[in-house]
């Protein structure tokens, strides 16, 4: 999601129960897939925020902010063809 379209639907946050942050592909390949986990908490701290990641493509300094402002709630890690 480009940051045009985040601010469409940024109106539409402060309202939100849920925000399922993810889609088709690996959210964290999005250069502004942090930003918008982070307005996203700033316009709405009590929504329940999803995120499924392969768990491969962030850094340990990404996963840390993720953890330590609570920007999401709910972290799937996908190991959907994973070899022994």
């Amino acid at each position: 999601m480009t940051l045009d379209v985040f601010k469409a639907v940024e109106p539409m946050l402060s309202r939100a129960l849920t925000i399922n942050a993810f889609g088709l592909g690996e959210p964290f390949l999005s250069p502004h897939f942090m930003p918008i986990l982070r307005r996203s908490r700033a316009l709405n701290a009590d929504a329940v925020v999803f995120c499924s990641t392969n768990g491969v493509t962030y850094s340990e300094r990404t996963i840390t902010a993720v953890v330590a402002v609570r920007l999401v709630n709910v972290l799937f890690v996908n190991v959907a063809g994973a070899t022994e």
